[in-house]
């Protein structure tokens, strides 16, 4: 396709060969580059808050510990949730898109809040409810890209 640019994202589940013909408005390519590094951001900051759990899980880190390095983590997700927030859509699939990343980033929250108290009253109801949040902000993250590379139009989002 001749003077259009493709964008590769690094991250296997992300947007990929995302293509921005020189047509768009430079809004279109400015989303583009903002929900890519909003996404890999945000990639980048559950990485590091799982790899703290992962030191709890090995006892590296007790209940309190961990739950202090959650009320840590909370904020930056939250700032996340900012980030794609101010995000200014150009096509109703950019809009579903950005509402999709919204949703799962929300539920991705919801999801270490449960956890925290999980971890504050050992409750196993608080453990499945975490669980089951953080498989909904799976879901919701998919639908994102999904809406993200076109492809709403032809299916059905999860919900």
């Amino acid at each position: 396709m001749a003077g259009s640019a493709i964008i590769l994202m690094s991250t296997p589940s992300a947007p990929s060969n995302v293509t921005i013909s020189n047509n768009n408005t430079n809004m279109t390519s400015t989303f583009h580059h903002s929900y890519e590094i909003l996404i890999n951001d945000s990639r980048l900051l559950t990485q590091n808050y799982q790899s703290e759990i992962g030191k709890w899980r090995i006892k590296q880190y007790d209940n309190k510990t961990m739950m202090s390095v959650t009320d840590n983590y909370l904020p930056m997700f939250q700032k996340s949730v900012g980030g794609v927030e101010a995000l200014k859509p150009t096509t109703e699939n950019y809009i579903q898109a950005k509402e999709w990343y919204t949703k799962s980033l929300q539920s991705e929250i919801e999801s270490y809040r449960h956890f925290r108290n999980f971890l504050e009253n050992g409750s196993p109801i608080e453990d499945e409810k975490s669980t089951q949040l953080l498989s909904d902000a799976l879901r919701y993250e998919f639908n994102s890209f999904a809406a993200f590379n076109n492809q709403t139009n032809n299916q059905t989002p999860f919900v």
